[in-house]
């Protein structure tokens, strides 16, 4: 344990040059748009409009009960139930996180993602914000995450172990997770255990043993590329490639580049930094003279170092793919599948100049 007590922030060796930068970019997000400034949730109707909103264990990925599970709900009930808006920690100048209390006031969790609510929500077929809620409160005392909880609950209905949209007995499974429940403990290890236990072999929602977010590689391929090639395997926030792009796998390899910028400099996922922006911050807070190539060299070193952990883990690029069915079942709303091959997703483990895009990105885009 370190005791950090009387200590202070450790400063840029610029001093003024850096603090100023500081103060810069603050000002910016602040004027800009803050697209999380009501939190993820509220991305449930763009993320059913998309076809990536996951119903029946994503047999189908609209759900037709979506308005009830938009996060704007929450905001609502803060009028009548309490709960507010806050930073997840101190200094934070997103504020996304949400605070939910039931219908007495009393707090149930915080905060309500989107990811929760889809995998928790619309892939059970539970289209009720309390409900979702206390599943939320019983992963977070449990210590699970909540996307392969609810993936490995959304097998486990589509195997017959309890009914799609039966909130109130996935409550009571998952509430017996630690109180030696055979089924419980089996939903608690995730969606392979899930699939291992029922004997499903060929419809596993994982990509790479692990539980496939809410964002579709079916609808977005892009975003398949880095489920199938990111070091986390089935992990939207590796690289979050939902725009359309006429290169998904260079859209990936860019996108995994500045995540891994993003998550090594300390930045928020949600502050929207652009790699020229953590490169004047990085060069005034050391007093170096990085390049924007330099600081892409830095993302892609961190990349190449996570595949060899993994490569000396026995896993290797040989096995960065995304399950059959994902190629041959069709997404009903859209009649799409994945398409992009291994062997064009393979052009990721070379890097590629960076695109005019990349290199001209602003912080809202």
């Amino acid at each position: 344990m370190v005791d950090d007590e009387g200590t202070q922030p450790r400063p840029g060796r610029t001093g003024a040059d850096f603090k100023a930068l500081t103060v810069q970019f603050t000002k910016e997000f602040k004027a800009g748009p803050n697209y999380m400034e009501f939190g993820t949730s509220t991305s449930v109707p763009i993320a059913n409009m998309m076809s990536s909103f996951p119903t029946r264990n994503r047999h189908e990925m609209q759900f037709e009960a979506a308005d009830a599970l938009n996060g704007t709900h929450i905001i609502e009930n803060y009028a009548t139930r309490g709960g507010s808006q806050h930073g997840c920690m101190t200094g934070c100048i997103v504020k996304c996180s949400n605070t939910v209390n039931d219908a007495q006031g009393k707090y149930v969790t915080s905060a309500l993602e989107f990811e929760t609510v889809a995998l928790c929500g619309s892939n059970l077929c539970i289209g009720d914000l309390d409900q979702v809620a206390q599943l939320d409160r019983l992963c977070d005392d449990l210590g699970l995450d909540t996307i392969e909880t609810g993936g490995a609950l959304g097998l486990a209905m589509e195997c017959g172990a309890l009914a799609f949209g039966d909130g109130a007995a996935a409550i009571a499974l998952l509430d017996r997770a630690d109180k030696g429940d055979e089924l419980a403990e089996t939903i608690a290890r995730g969606v392979d255990a899930v699939a291992q236990r029922f004997h499903v072999t060929d419809r596993v929602p994982s990509i790479r043993r692990q539980g496939i977010p809410a964002w579709e590689p079916r609808t977005l391929p892009g975003l398949g590329v880095t489920y199938a090639t990111s070091a986390m395997g089935a992990d939207h926030t590796a690289g979050h490639a939902i725009m359309p792009s006429e290169d998904p796998v260079q859209a990936s390899q860019e996108l995994q580049i500045l995540m891994a910028l993003t998550d090594s400099s300390g930045f928020c996922y949600f502050q929207m930094a652009t790699i020229e922006q953590m490169r004047e911050l990085y060069n005034a807070f050391f007093d170096k003279q990085l390049t924007f190539d330099d600081m892409v060299n830095v993302g892609w070193q961190c990349m190449q170092d996570e595949w060899e952990f993994n490569r000396r883990a026995g896993y290797g690029p040989e096995d960065c793919d995304v399950p059959e069915w994902l190629r041959t079942e069709l997404v009903p709303s859209t009649g799409t599948a994945f398409s992009i091959s291994k062997e064009d997703m393979a052009r990721m483990f070379t890097l590629m100049p960076i695109s005019d895009n990349m290199r001209k990105r602003k912080m809202y885009e």
